[in-house]
């Protein structure tokens, strides 16, 4: 399993995906169900690999990380869309 995935697979279980043992919050609400994901991942149009990359902070092209940060506030997630001052 490499570095992307074993992160993706943590974001989804809702643990921090901090490197500092003490901050990982074992028992934490997922950001987004698997349900959620996939509708993203829809609306957007695409893999749902690339909203858990777009999620984990990678950059992607920007048409992709334009979709997905545009479904994301459709489905009133604009705490998960990057860039935005909160």
């Amino acid at each position: 399993m490499d570095a992307l995935t074993r992160e993706c697979a943590i974001y989804l279980r809702g643990a921090a995906m901090s490197a500092d043992a003490t901050s990982k919050r074992r028992n934490a609400k997922p950001k987004l169900t698997p349900h959620n994901l996939r509708a993203i991942s829809v609306t957007a149009g695409v893999d749902p690999r690339t909203v858990l990359r777009y999620l984990a902070g990678v950059a992607g092209t920007s048409t992709s990380d334009a979709r997905i940060a545009s479904a994301l506030r459709a489905a009133g997630r604009d705490d998960l869309v990057r860039g935005v001052a909160a």
